[in-house]
């Protein structure tokens, strides 16, 4: 089945909307609130009625139709009718599709839906494969109860061996006192000498083989090792970073930042300062000793005596401030000397400057308002009109101009101050230029951190097989032991038991006694049963080496074909890095890569969106037989940017074995799927 075609009459905010669509990747582009989440739900409405409440609200003139081609024919579908629908969709549950077949990024999410046991079962497992969890647990704990975890645990092999132990001693007394009994007694005992001797041997050999399985088993664990040995040495010879100079990165990154921060800071004062000023400030620059004039020339009352000035008082703190700022730069640790010898001579002459000019001050004073005369008041007015300001009296005229005077005086301090943070940010920039010139910049110190990072996990990858080699038993740093596997005969042994069996006979006639009898049949009886139990044991132990190995060997060459598809995408999604590992052991999803297994719980959001659209888009696929379009909302959001790309490519190889309806509000998505042959992009802004 294919969408040929959607209209839209009134759903929502939608009105007389229509949408034409081609058999393979359709792509409805959109920014937020244009109605893709509508669309959306207009047609899983329309294909699937649902009873739920959603979104949008449903109203009496909601209307509209959807245009569907399968082998049948064409036929059209009206929202709310059930007439035309597919026999394919016809009674499917609402929850499935919405979570299979028609997702936004909550049904993408939807974990359950996938890993719960109809699904599970159905797509993939092998056939029987989701009943061997609980055989192999099944197998264990029979063992468990036959022979025990140890010698002294509770089972059923350790309470019979107690029961026989018991008995052989009890034979044992009876037997002793007997002298005829002696001689049959010595030759048992030099069999079973013979036969622990046997034993020994055969212990050896066994101890041989065992050793030789275990050379099997890390072989490639050595050569595992010898490749990241030899990765490691590679990337070694390449510039790295050590951590002394990854804490001066930033170290110098967080000294250049903080002193930038700082000179911004009085650049913006100071313009905030220079905003302040009533007038131009190189005019007011211009006409600053007229303005000093102007306030020195305060007249003195008629009738009332001038007053006296104060004398001057204390040391200017400023100029001393400066001169002990310009000392101070000598210890600084990061400049050069030439660099601090100027600056500290740039801070001493600007405290001697400071000093000469509060030497020519005049005392202070209380601002007096000078008596209005016609010569004063006219000089007044036309220095104010040559500032652009407006005259009021003379008494506010003259505290405009002193808070002119002052507000320059600031400006002045303070870009003294910018001057000097300037020179300190761009010393640290230098600093930090000259650093990351060891690397060829910051890109190549990037890099050189990246391969840092690559050898800690060569590192920990070769820590970790080294342990896993030593706890084997051998030495990683030495060649594996020569050693082959030997058969071991057990004829011998055979005859000994028979002889051994023989003289039991001939020491049980001798002694003859009633009770002796019945200890021996006892013995047998408990020996048979001890018997019985050895071979159930093994019968299990050896039944669940086969359920382990036949599991390993068939299911990793016999996949169900949803896992192979899922299998296929993923490998699109993720550019051949991850595969599907759903061993019928397990009741979990996993992949793998060369990093080893990852279960869901290790999942990234990225990756686990990836693994679940794999493992959906096959599930669709298989479910539906490529007839069923798959409508996905903004489920690539969680990808990043290579991920969109493996996903989008992903999605265009789906759409060549059924229909695919991608709702994206994601500018890179869209333009990923206009690059992409046969994708028909539809604009709903």
């Amino acid at each position: 089945m294919r969408i040929r075609d959607i209209r839209i009459d009134s759903f929502g905010l939608l009105k007389d909307r229509r949408f034409r669509l081609g058999p393979g990747l359709n792509v409805f582009y959109g920014p937020n609130e244009s109605g893709k989440t509508t669309t959306m739900e207009f047609i899983r409405s329309t294909l699937v009625p649902t009873r739920a409440r959603l979104y949008p609200a449903r109203a009496k003139s909601d209307s509209g139709t959807i245009t569907v081609e399968d082998q049948s024919g064409i036929a059209e579908i009206s929202y709310g009718s059930t007439e035309g629908i597919p026999e394919i969709l016809r009674d499917m549950d609402p929850e499935l599709y919405r979570n299979i077949f028609a997702m936004n990024q909550k049904g993408l999410d939807d974990y359950d839906s996938v890993s719960n046991n109809d699904i599970r079962s159905r797509f993939l497992t092998i056939p029987g494969g989701e009943s061997m969890p609980a055989v192999i647990e099944g197998l264990e704990d029979e063992t468990k109860q036959i022979v025990g975890l140890t010698a002294r645990s509770p089972s059923a092999l350790n309470g019979i061996q107690a029961k026989e132990d018991e008995i052989l001693n009890k034979i044992a007394e009876m037997r002793s006192g007997a002298e005829s009994y002696s001689q049959l007694k010595d030759r048992s005992a030099e069999l079973r000498t013979e036969l622990d001797t046997i034993a020994d041997a055969n212990r050896v050999k066994l101890e041989d083989n065992e050793l030789y399985s275990k050379v099997c088993s890390q072989r490639p664990n050595f050569q595992s090792l010898e490749e990241l040995r030899a990765k490691r040495e590679a990337a070694a010879k390449e510039t790295i970073v050590t951590e002394e100079e990854f804490a001066e990165h930033d170290r110098l990154v967080s000294e250049r930042d903080s002193r930038k921060s700082a000179f911004e800071a009085v650049e913006s004062s100071l313009k905030d300062l220079s905003a302040k000023l009533p007038v131009d400030e190189s005019k007011a620059r211009r006409y600053l000793p007229e303005i000093e004039g102007m306030l020195l020339r305060r007249r003195e009352s008629v009738t009332a005596p001038q007053p006296v000035p104060e004398p001057k008082k204390g040391f200017p703190v400023i100029a001393l401030a400066l001169v002990l700022i310009g000392s101070m730069a000598l210890a600084i640790p990061f400049l050069d000397i030439t660099t601090r010898v100027i600056i500290t001579g740039v801070f001493v002459l600007l405290g001697f400057l400071a000093f000469a000019v509060w030497k020519k001050r005049p005392a202070a004073s209380p601002v007096q308002a000078p008596l209005v005369t016609d010569t004063y008041e006219q000089d007044l007015i036309a220095l104010m009109g040559s500032l652009g300001l407006l005259h009021t009296t003379v008494n506010q005229d003259l505290n405009v101009l002193n808070s002119l005077k002052n507000t320059l005086a600031s400006i002045d301090m303070l870009s003294m101050r910018a001057s000097n943070l300037r020179i300190q940010y761009m010393q640290a920039d230098n600093d930090y230029v000259t650093f990351v010139s060891r690397f060829r910049g910051e890109q190549g110190y990037q890099e050189a951190v990246s391969r840092s990072g690559q050898i800690g996990n060569l590192d920990s990858a070769i820590a970790a097989l080294t342990d896993n080699i030593r706890e084997a038993g051998f030495d990683p740093d030495q060649p594996l032991p020569d050693v082959e596997y030997t058969e071991v005969d057990s004829s011998r042994q055979d005859e000994i038991n028979t002889e051994l069996g023989r003289l039991e006979q001939q020491m049980k006639g001798i002694l003859d006694t009633e009770d002796l009898d019945t200890l021996i049949d006892t013995s047998y009886t408990v020996a048979s049963e001890k018997g019985k139990l050895l071979r159930e044991a093994a019968v299990l132990l050896i039944s669940e080496e086969i359920v382990q190995k036949a599991c390993s060997d068939l299911y990793s060459d016999v996949h169900p074909d949803v896992v192979t598809t899922a299998d296929r995408y993923l490998s699109m999604m993720t550019s051949g890095v991850y595969h599907l590992d759903t061993d019928p052991r397990s009741t979990d999803i996993a992949i793998t890569s060369e990093q080893g297994r990852k279960t869901q719980k290790q999942w990234s959001t990225g990756l686990r969106a990836q693994v679940l659209l794999s493992l959906k888009l096959a599930i669709a696929k298989e479910m539906g037989g490529g007839d069923i379009p798959m409508i996905l909302d903004d489920v690539l959001l969680p990808f990043d940017s290579v991920r969109k790309e493996g996903a989008c490519s992903a999605l265009s190889h789906v759409s060549g074995e059924m229909q695919i309806l991608l709702f994206t509000c994601d500018d890179s998505v869209k333009r990923i799927c206009e690059g992409i042959d046969g994708a028909n992009i539809i604009s709903l802004s």
